[in-house]
């Protein structure tokens, strides 16, 4: 009997065992799964966090690089800006058309500048990411355009008045200019007028007949003189220029001035036992008493 109730009692025993073997590997087996279900989350979890971080990395080096290329520019416009009142022509002059263009080059660097910044800006709203040094950064290049802004403004509004003025004083050049050819054209009209001379040859009875020349003096027509009437009709003379004209042809066997000339001022040139020409050696002198000059022949 005893015999048999020891066996009862293995068997149950080894029942139980076999109860809490198959318990336990079937708790491992559930453990098992959920920890890997666990490891799988926290796998995908670390994955897309390293994808969040090559992302930030990506976003912040492509900021910081449009940050590095905007603060290059302005340090070029600073390098131009101080350039621009150097420029200068080659007569020394200062040079308007290149400042000009050196102030719409400032322009299109800043509008440039505005525009990549406000891209960084909007870069770093998107991103999420709070980068306190870098948006003091972007706020200092704000600044910075704006007072670069500020001095181009300052530049064209100075280039406008100094236009204005030029445009005032080319204005009042041009007057001057237009004034004084008038009266270069006066002054050299009244120079070809007190240039004028006037010249006449004949005989006696035709410069009589021309009321040219008069008697005066004398008894029963002895003693008379010969002088130039006192009113005189220019239409009767040629006209000459006492600064070109030298030499008047005669082309008679005698000649006499019944015009004032002063002796010496004059000459006459003889040519095959006539008179060819009277010849004005000083001309100052010859006219000096009468732009008129009167010649008799024979």
């Amino acid at each position: 009997m005893e015999k048999n109730t020891s066996k009862v009692v293995i068997g149950i025993l080894v029942a139980a065992l076999l109860i809490v073997v198959v318990g336990s590997i079937v708790l491992f087996q559930k453990n098992s799964r959920e920890f890997n279900d666990q490891l799988t989350s926290m796998q995908v979890q670390a994955n897309n966090l390293n994808q969040q971080l090559t992302q930030r990395d990506s976003v912040i080096n492509d900021m910081m690089q449009t940050y590095d290329e905007i603060a290059k520019s302005i340090e070029e416009i600073k390098a131009r800006r101080n350039i621009v009142t150097l420029n200068k022509s080659e007569n020394g002059k200062i040079d308007r058309k290149a400042i000009a263009n050196d102030i719409q080059t400032l322009d299109a660097l800043l509008e440039d500048n505005k525009q990549k910044l406000a891209n960084l800006n909007e870069k770093l709203r998107k991103s999420g990411i709070k980068i306190t040094q870098l948006e003091n950064k972007i706020a200092e290049l704000n600044k910075v355009i704006e007072e670069r802004d500020a001095e181009l403004a300052e530049a064209r509004k100075v280039i406008g008045e100094k236009d204005n003025q030029i445009a005032s004083l080319n204005n009042t050049v041009s007057d001057m200019q237009v004034n004084l050819d008038k009266k270069d054209t006066a002054m050299v009209h009244q120079q070809n007028e007190n240039a004028k001379v006037f010249y006449t040859i004949g005989t006696l009875k035709e410069l009589k007949a021309k009321g040219l020349v008069e008697y005066n003096g004398g008894v029963l027509g002895l003693g008379r003189t010969k002088t130039i009437a006192n009113e005189m009709n220019s239409a009767d003379f040629k006209v000459a220029d006492r600064r070109k004209v030298s030499s008047i042809p005669v082309n008679a066997a005698k000649a006499k001035l019944i015009t004032e000339h002063p002796a010496g001022s004059y000459e006459f040139v003889e040519d095959k036992g006539k008179i060819a020409s009277l010849e004005i050696k000083d001309a100052d002198r010859f006219w000096k008493y009468s732009k008129y000059m009167v010649l008799e022949v024979k």
